[in-house]
């Protein structure tokens, strides 16, 4: 199963390295990031526009618009005309989103304008705690960025499985089978699967296990409850297997994770 969680997305700043205003002038060609980008970033285009170009296919960013640019992806970047914008870099420790390709994708974001000249200035002042407040709107861009993101990628089939997915986002710790979960969509068990697989790049069995696993690691941190205690709570009837799938998961048992 991929590690990107279904209808989920998560991330973790560890540092920002750059943040400023740049102008690429008309015919500007750039292959800075020809071979993979070293961070994570943000562009968001003042005036003027510029084409993306990766992986054999294009796509342009227009005035007052943003794209999330994940560390690793390899671009080039054609500019017509000038190209004003605003860049900001920053290190990710942890970058979660249901489908990768689609953070590549150019969203139209709320005001993110406002919110990037204020790290901007942040970031030349350098005042005391220039740092905090950064990671502070950043954190927001994203969140809205991500949400907004989101959003665009449902499509009609999503709708029709939207109460298969309730029933598993809050009886996830029950095994209703799949055929219940077919009916209240109005498929058969056959197209139910194809289709779940395709919109949540999942099986329901994982994504119900996927949400099992989130529910065990808030309870684990609590520290209030035992491992078999959770285990239980979390729809295991095994709790010597619920220990095996969580360490073949996440690398280390629940004992071990409750200690981090």
């Amino acid at each position: 199963m991929s590690e990107l969680l279904p209808e989920d997305f998560d991330l973790t700043v560890q540092d920002v390295i750059l943040a400023h205003f740049y102008t690429y002038s008309a015919g500007t060609f750039s292959n800075l990031h020809a071979r993979g980008r070293k961070t994570s970033g943000v562009v968001y285009c003042i005036s003027g526009y510029a084409d993306y170009i990766y992986e054999n296919s294009t796509f342009r960013l227009n005035a007052g618009e943003m794209v999330f640019l994940a560390e690793g992806i390899a671009y080039t970047v054609s500019c017509p005309e000038e190209f004003q914008h605003i860049t900001v870099n920053f290190q990710l420790l942890r970058f979660v989103f249901e489908n990768r390709l689609a953070h590549m994708v150019v969203k139209d974001v709320f005001q993110a304008e406002d919110i990037l000249r204020r790290i901007v200035k942040l970031w030349g002042d350098k005042k005391a705690g220039f740092r905090v407040q950064v990671k502070s709107l950043l954190y927001e861009l994203l969140f809205q960025y991500f949400t907004g993101m989101r959003k665009q990628y449902r499509t009609v089939e999503y709708g029709k499985l939207r109460p298969a997915k309730r029933i598993l986002d809050i009886h996830y710790d029950v095994d209703i089978p799949i055929s219940e979960l077919a009916a209240a969509c109005g498929f058969s068990e056959t197209h139910f699967r194809r289709l779940f697989q395709k919109e949540f790049h999942c099986s329901p069995l994982e994504y119900r296990l996927e949400k099992r696993f989130i529910k065990a690691k808030d309870l684990l941190l609590a520290g209030e409850l035992s491992v078999s205690q959770i285990s239980s709570k979390v729809g295991f009837s095994d709790v010597n297997y619920f220990s095996r799938m969580f360490k073949r998961r996440f690398g280390v048992s629940p004992t071990i994770y409750i200690r981090g």
